[in-house]
């Protein structure tokens, strides 16, 4: 079970470091 929180959470802070990639080059564009 743990294992599972704890891909839950790895996936879940991967897509954050692409939001605020994206975030941030859109930023840049500007």
């Amino acid at each position: 079970m743990d294992n599972v929180v704890d891909f839950e959470r790895e996936k879940f802070s991967e897509n954050l470091n692409q939001i605020s990639y994206g975030i941030f080059c859109y930023g840049a564009l500007e």
